[in-house]
């Protein structure tokens, strides 16, 4: 059976070859592995060519670090504990040094820990966590003989579930593996940064509809079409930023945020879109890998598993309605990658799509930035929330004069139309709102060059 797959796989430009085959676990497992090693090319940068280069040379001096569990003495308590470690870097000696903690192993039962200094020869050594519960989020105020120091790689270790093989009856088992991954931090965020960090992630998701096409995968929304002919590369980079951008980082940031994050780290909402591409200027391919929102959503596009629930979540939807566009049936691994994620999202925004009315539909074929923020809102909310969009979206056009000509993302008055729909109370859920709006910032903010879909006759009727 192997060997039929391979022959099969050696026919891969022709779509018609995969309708009934489907890949092994081997083959999502080397997905995984070639993700892991998709780095920036430190050679093709200028001011940060020497950042890159240390960042290289951590993750190298962290990948051989082992790590382990221990009990640690809290008042009267014995709390299990976890090490982890932070390679920094001292640019007086231009040495790196290992700086070995400890963190408890259930970090959510105490949120307001701070790391324990565990070897004596760090004792000089000052480490305060800044922000964040998870080893995605997790920054730190790093001084060592007084001076101020910088981490550029870090090691944790990363309690998961693994899943025994049917032989083995099929159960899920807790397992500890070692995760080298460090978020980004204000110091490491820069115009060429981001642009290196962009080019990671984008060449990832150009794969990912490299495979889409060459398996032939046909649109829900457009029949006959392929799903990479209505669905913008773009948009996927887009609805990435999107999700990763932190809403407590930004300007305008929601009611709470203040408690949990006193000081924005960054000062602008541009910095902090930044600093999203940043994550893959330092993590590369494995950027977002191991993100589990507090909904279990998962991975660098947030997908979510609900099997449980009468909704079966969006990643089943996807495996459900799009069976031959391989994605991982396994939703803990298939979250890890982004060029499964690309798909997966290529997909669901696809689904949405179909629910829209034509003139929505055929305005996002002409224009896929204009068509974002309603997709944007399916993505978020569901196709009911797409639908009330669209829904205004047409409301506020016939209310101002506004043409389908104008049905361009740089001509819409966007600001215009999302301050008119807070004034008028229009029903858009409040965290659909403010997602439109970080994709519309998003989309401002983000490209530079963007490929245009063949042009397409607009069609669209708002009457």
């Amino acid at each position: 059976m192997r060997v039929l797959f391979i022959i099969l796989l050696a026919f891969a430009g022709h779509p018609l070859v995969h309708a009934n085959v489907f890949p092994d676990d081997d083959y999502y497992d080397r997905v995984l592995v070639e993700e892991a090693t998709t780095l920036v090319d430190c050679d093709a940068l200028e001011s940060e060519r020497l950042t890159c280069e240390r960042i290289k040379r951590a993750r190298y001096l962290a990948k051989h670090i082992k790590l382990k569990t221990f009990e640690h003495t809290e008042g009267k308590r014995r709390v299990s504990y976890r090490e982890f470690v932070l390679i920094v870097h001292n640019p007086e000696i231009d040495e790196f040094r290992e700086l070995r903690l400890g963190m408890p192993v259930d970090v959510a039962k105490t949120p307001n820990f701070q790391p324990v200094i565990l070897s004596e020869s760090d004792q000089d050594c000052q480490v305060k966590r800044l922000r964040g519960q998870s080893l995605n989020k997790m920054v730190f105020e790093i001084i060592c003989g007084g001076r101020l120091l910088h981490a550029y790689a870090a090691k944790h270790l990363l309690f998961t579930e693994g899943k025994l093989s049917p032989l083995w009856g099929g159960r899920t088992i807790p397992r500890i593996e070692e995760a080298v991954y460090l978020d980004v931090s204000p110091h490491f965020v820069s115009e060429e940064s981001a642009r290196a960090g962009q080019a990671v992630f984008m060449q990832l998701i150009e794969q990912a509809f490299a495979e889409l096409r060459r398996l032939g995968v046909q649109s829900r929304s457009s029949p006959g079409r392929l799903v990479t002919d209505v669905i913008a590369i773009d948009s996927i980079a887009n609805l990435l930023v999107t999700e990763q951008t932190d809403p407590c980082f930004r300007e305008h940031r929601p009611k709470g945020c203040d408690a949990l994050i006193p000081v924005r780290p960054y000062k602008s909402d541009a910095e902090v879109m930044r600093a999203v591409n940043a994550v893959f200027f330092l993590n590369g391919g494995i950027s977002y890998r191991y993100m589990r929102s507090s909904a279990a959503a998962g991975g660098a596009l947030q997908f979510t598993n609900n099997r449980t629930k009468k909704y079966g979540g969006t990643y089943n939807s996807v495996l459900k309605h799009y069976p031959g566009a391989w994605i991982d049936p396994d939703f803990s691994r298939g979250t890890r990658s982004i060029r499964n994620l690309a798909k997966a999202a290529a997909c669901l925004i696809d689904l949405e799509r179909a629910s829209l009315p034509e003139w929505a539909r055929q305005a996002s074929l002409h224009d896929p930035e204009f068509g974002l923020p309603i997709l944007g809102a399916a993505y978020n909310g569901g196709a009911k929330q797409a639908a009330i969009t669209a829904r205004l979206i047409e409301a506020f056009a016939r209310r101002h004069g506004i043409v389908e000509e104008m049905f361009l993302f740089h001509l819409f008055p966007w600001d215009q139309f999302l301050a008119w729909i807070d004034q008028t109370g229009h029903k858009l859920v409040p965290e659909t709102r403010g997602y439109i709006q970080k994709v519309i910032d998003v989309t401002r903010h983000l490209y530079r060059h963007r490929p245009r879909l063949p042009e397409v006759n607009f069609e669209g009727d708002l009457g």
